[in-house]
């Protein structure tokens, strides 16, 4: 299935293990920021596209494979992901 949906403000969160201090990164497509209160790795692409289909984050920190999971990731687009419909809405409050 090839999906043609643009994803805007694109925000990969990776968990690093507290007490190892902050990763070290390399190459970045994009920006980062490393919250040091919740010990994450925050990867930010402004817009994934046809044009602009992949990105890469290289960084270094002490760990193993697995202390980097569970991966976030969020994002907005002007078009529904799944293909779905809305067919009626009903203002808050009203029963």
């Amino acid at each position: 299935m090839v999906l043609h949906v643009n994803l805007n403000a694109v925000i990969v969160c990776l968990i690093c293990r507290h007490g190892v201090g902050g990763p070290v990164v390399g190459e970045v497509d994009g920006e980062y920021h490393y919250d040091h209160k919740h010990s994450v790795l925050e990867w930010q692409l402004p817009v994934i596209d046809t044009s602009n289909k992949s990105g890469s984050m290289e960084f270094s920190i002490a760990g193993h494979p697995g202390d980097f999971f569970p991966v976030s990731v969020t994002f907005s687009s002007r078009k529904s992901y799944c293909d779905l419909k809305v067919i009626f809405t009903k203002p808050c409050g009203v029963v």
